[in-house]
């Protein structure tokens, strides 16, 4: 797991953090799931620096750029010039979460994953991602995801090419996924900066998909004010199946 940065908290009392600063590129690295990075078991990422990026990595059987298991993360890196944030990460064909997959059943230990911008008029982009669900983003089970101020653009994948969410029951217990766009997510002071439109923010443009751009299962919801989904191309582009979008 996790083909450049592997981390896991070995307890609640000896927790686990990567801090990714300044000028670092998770590249055209391999694993199991997390091509990028695997960030398991009550650990906590932190990508904050300028000029970063996860590009061409392979997670195999999931996660092609960052895997986040029952564990936590903030990501507000601005880009190295010329590439998106998260770009050009894959899985093998089957599998899920070309850029992100984060998925936890575990209800005590849900994974909580926050994207957002802190540079004015400079989204983070999820971009040419691929993967046979969740192209750009892939979220299930006990998993709250936060966005602001982020772009998803040309992911590919058959479901959902750009976000592809889950929720689950299983043996009685009901793992729900939410994701909030837009909405109040205790985000930190530095994360209260202008991203119009027109500088490309909250955004899901041109992603290519079979089934759908945007698609929600069993006990999902999503939570989006002020996201526009435009020159996407697939059969349907937001598909619901037992989820909520408001």
């Amino acid at each position: 797991e996790g083909g450049g940065i592997f981390a896991s908290a070995e307890s609640a009392a000896r927790p686990a953090q990567v801090n990714i600063l300044d000028d670092v590129d998770i590249e055209s690295n391999r694993g199991r799931v997390g091509g990028g990075l695997a960030i398991v078991n009550r650990a906590y990422l932190r990508m904050v620096g300028p000029r970063d990026s996860v590009f061409l990595n392979l997670g195999r059987y999931g996660g092609g750029g960052i895997f986040l298991a029952s564990a936590s993360a903030d990501i507000s890196a601005s880009a190295n010039p010329g590439r998106a944030l998260i770009q050009r990460n894959t899985t093998y064909a089957g599998n899920s979460g070309g850029g992100i997959q984060a998925y936890s059943y575990d209800n005590a230990n849900p994974s909580n994953l926050r994207v957002f911008t802190t540079t004015p008029n400079a989204p983070i982009r999820i971009s040419e991602n691929d993967s046979s669900e969740g192209g750009g983003l892939q979220t299930g089970g006990a998993t709250q995801v936060c966005l602001k101020g982020v772009s998803i653009t040309g992911n590919r994948g058959s479901r959902g090419s750009a976000i592809f969410e889950f929720g689950s029951r299983i043996e009685g217990e009901t793992f729900a996924a939410g994701l909030s766009w837009n909405y109040d997510c205790s985000y930190p002071p530095e994360a209260d900066v202008p991203c119009p439109l027109a500088a490309g923010c909250n955004l899901i443009h041109s992603n290519t998909g079979d089934s759908s751009i945007v698609e929600l299962r069993s006990v999902s919801r999503a939570d989006w004010k002020g996201v526009h989904i435009v020159n996407n191309r697939a059969a349907t582009i937001v598909s619901v199946g037992c989820g909520n979008v408001n």
